[in-house]
């Protein structure tokens, strides 16, 4: 098994079997989904080339489960979520004020490099 054989490689005990007492970090995908329809045939090539976070099911990391059903558990995503599109909201309307300028002074210079003509 891969996990033993990394394990032995970075010279840890503690890990490398999933037993109780050691740690563990799994996930579980969720291969359903249409897009990776033959996939299964070769995971670890799928998961390189056309995995992505929505195939991500379940997370447990050190025995607690992280994400469920594809959520995060530890967070208010919705929250985090909100929180985003007000600081990318605020982001944009600073940069519309500077583009406005920039479109004036755009538009000034090239009227007076055609003497009024746009």
């Amino acid at each position: 098994m891969a996990t033993a054989g990394g394990a032995k490689t970075l010279g840890r005990n503690d890990i490398g079997t999933l037993v109780p007492g050691k740690a563990a970090d799994l996930i579980l995908l969720d291969w359903s989904s249409l897009s990776y329809a033959g996939g299964r045939n070769d995971p670890a090539d799928c998961i390189v080339r056309s995995g992505d976070a929505r195939m991500v099911d379940t997370v447990i990391v050190n025995g607690e489960i992280v994400v469920k059903k594809g959520r995060l558990l530890r967070i208010d995503e919705w929250q985090k979520s909100a929180y985003a599109d007000e600081i990318s909201h605020e982001l944009l309307q600073r940069a519309s004020k500077h583009f406005l300028a920039l479109q004036e002074e755009i538009i000034s210079s090239v009227q007076e490099s055609t003497g009024g003509a746009l």
